[in-house]
């Protein structure tokens, strides 16, 4: 069985940003990384700074960025008031 990595160039997503939402855990997580192994800069979002700053002491942060960010809040993503 050929994986994921095997599928895509090596270097495809070089020179591009990617914004995972949800990417502190799961699916999202192994996203993540997969971008991140494909060359990409990657931001990654999880609810609360707590989430984020527990992610990155579990699996460290080389080459992702995790950031805070409730997409339940409509503000925190541009809608209302």
């Amino acid at each position: 069985m050929t994986g994921m990595m095997d599928t895509f160039a090596p270097g495809l997503f070089r020179g591009r940003t990617v914004l995972v939402l949800g990417g502190t855990s799961g699916i999202g997580l192994g996203a993540a990384r997969a971008f991140r192994d494909l060359d990409a800069q990657v931001v990654a979002t999880g609810a609360t700074e707590a989430e984020c700053a527990a992610t990155t002491d579990a699996f460290g942060s080389t080459g992702i960025e995790f950031t805070p960010l409730d997409v339940r809040d409509g503000t925190a993503i541009g809608f209302g008031a």
